[in-house]
């Protein structure tokens, strides 16, 4: 069963606008995303650059918001949306999808993992753009939808991102 949009607004602590059956979130941050090789070991997770491990906070490059509100955003690269902090109820799944004006417009949307239960922090999203993207610091990049468990979990989420903050 998938839950209203009013019911899912109560778990997120910002939210663009309640639709029937989920909210729309905006970034609260956009970071580029290095090329370079990616590592994973355990807990430690990054990038290679020059033979040595860069943690991934310190390697992605945040973006800045211009004068007018807006994000500037070049052509071919991939980026971090970082969205405002949400906690996942026990009873529900979050998914993220796209909202359809991205969709429409031509923004490669790359999705992101299921949101277990129990997750709380401040989700991601990666996008790569094709061609370049102007977009105001309020669009709505997704809409947030719960979907109800057949039963609850044993246990919570309790992953490396667990309570992540920028």
């Amino acid at each position: 069963m998938i839950w209203t949009g009013e019911e899912v607004s109560k778990y997120c602590s910002i939210f663009s606008k309640v639709n029937p059956n989920g909210v729309d979130l905006s970034p609260i941050a956009i970071y580029e995303i290095p090329n370079l090789p990616i590592y994973l070991n355990g807990s430690e997770r990054g990038y290679i650059k020059n033979n040595e491990f860069i943690d991934q906070k310190t390697a992605k490059k945040i973006i800045s918001i211009d004068e007018n509100g807006f994000y500037n955003l070049e052509a071919n690269k991939l980026y971090e949306l970082r969205f405002p902090k949400v906690k996942i109820p026990m009873e529900a799944t979050g998914f993220a999808y796209p909202r359809s004006s991205l969709v429409r417009l031509g923004v490669i949307k790359i999705q992101t993992a299921v949101w277990d239960s129990g997750y709380e922090g401040e989700a991601t999203q990666s996008v790569y753009l094709i061609q370049p993207l102007k977009i105001h610091k309020s669009e709505a990049w997704i809409q947030l939808v719960f979907m109800e468990n057949k039963e609850k979990p044993k246990t919570s989420y309790n992953g490396h991102y667990q309570n992540e903050v920028r």
